[in-house]
């Protein structure tokens, strides 16, 4: 038995509209509609230039755009993401503070050191886990095959943690006595992460309840979090792998995660086309091929 990836994680028709669509969002009006030979430069405070056909292959390869992706997203209200930033190896006797900002909520760190966006982060723990998996898995490699499907079952409900904090956080700093709403107390609060999610739902368009309860991701999300809890919160003396059963896990994230926090953003009305969720949405599926006879 054998462990593949998909070769794409976004065909190229697909990948030109998510661009266009990107781009119309940001008010850049594109002066052609064949958009791979087409190179802008765009000014958002400082020049920017776009290379729209390395745009398209990073996208095709990571599901979701590079330096296009960086813009649309720290435009957003929720979910701008603090810009990665690091230093190490400090000549003797220099120091160096990073600051983080975030709302009311500072960190500070002093070099050497790192600061990145946790929901950015996880994702990209995900899809690290997830490639390792196949890695080991195809080199015989069972005991680290394993540590990485349990370090990706964990990561998948902190990305959701993540993603409801930073709500929690905005909202938190915008009314008074946040105890006086039941919704925010429990968005805001150490509840269950689907009683969170419900919350949020509450909150952003509850109109749209029922049809996120009966939707394939919210399905696809509780039973991802079941298996999460199985190898968390263990109930028999062994843990037991089956690699079937672990490939149709790792396949699952990109409805259980990526497809949900999709879903609340469109039925909220917010932008859709959010990196981390995206890269989530659009993961290459693991698919198993057989020896043959």
């Amino acid at each position: 038995m054998k462990l593949v990836f998909q070769q794409v994680a976004m065909g190229r028709r697909k990948a030109e509209k998510y661009i266009q669509n990107v781009c119309k969002e940001l008010g850049i009006k594109l002066p052609t509609q064949k958009i791979d030979k087409l190179v802008l430069e765009i000014d958002i405070g400082k020049k920017i230039r776009i290379v729209f056909d390395d745009e398209l292959n990073y996208l095709m390869k990571n599901g979701k755009a590079n330096v296009l992706q960086k813009i649309y997203d720290n435009s957003d209200l929720y979910l701008a993401s603090t810009i990665g930033i690091g230093v190490y190896d400090l000549p003797k006797g220099l120091q160096i503070e990073l600051t983080s900002e975030y709302e009311n909520v500072t960190h500070k760190i002093s070099g050497p050191g790192y600061i990145e966006s946790p929901e950015i982060s996880f994702t990209d723990d995900i899809t690290c886990f997830r490639e390792e998996f196949v890695r080991f898995h195809n080199e015989h490699q069972y005991m680290e095959m394993n540590r990485m499907y349990r370090s990706y079952l964990l990561s998948t409900m902190t990305v959701i943690d993540c993603f409801l904090h930073r709500y929690s956080l905005k909202i938190l700093n915008r009314i008074e006595n946040a105890n006086e709403f039941d919704n925010i107390r429990k968005l805001s609060s150490l509840y269950p992460v689907e009683s969170r999610i419900e919350s949020w739902i509450e909150t952003f368009c509850i109109h749209k309840m029922q049809e996120i309860k009966e939707s394939k991701e919210w399905c696809n999300f509780k039973e991802l979090k079941k298996r999460r809890n199985d190898f968390v919160h263990p109930k028999s003396t062994d843990l037991r792998y089956d690699v079937e059963e672990m490939v149709h896990d790792l396949n699952l994230a990109k409805y259980a995660v990526g497809g949900l926090l999709y879903r609340l953003r469109e039925y909220s009305e917010q932008k859709i086309y959010i990196g981390f969720i995206q890269q989530l949405r659009n993961m290459k599926e693991i698919s198993i091929e057989e020896d043959a006879i």
